[in-house]
């Protein structure tokens, strides 16, 4: 579990999550492919949505995978 205070996003001064950063998104993926929620992973409630529609967007173009098994 990640230290307490801000998310990794917040304290790299992110803006935005990238889509196209495929080795960001998938450490907020389990093994089986699934979103890890924000309360496991860390993020506060606004990069969370941020991380969560970007992977949906890399899903939909085909750098994530839909499932693992």
């Amino acid at each position: 579990m990640p230290a307490r205070g801000k998310c990794l996003i917040c304290r790299a001064k992110a803006e935005t999550v990238d889509y196209k950063d495929v080795n960001m998104l998938s450490h907020y993926l389990d093994r089986w492919s699934r979103i890890s929620p924000a309360n496991r992973n860390g993020n506060c409630a606004k990069h969370q949505r941020l991380t969560e529609n970007a992977i949906k967007k890399a899903r939909f173009l085909a750098l994530l995978p839909y499932l693992n098994k």
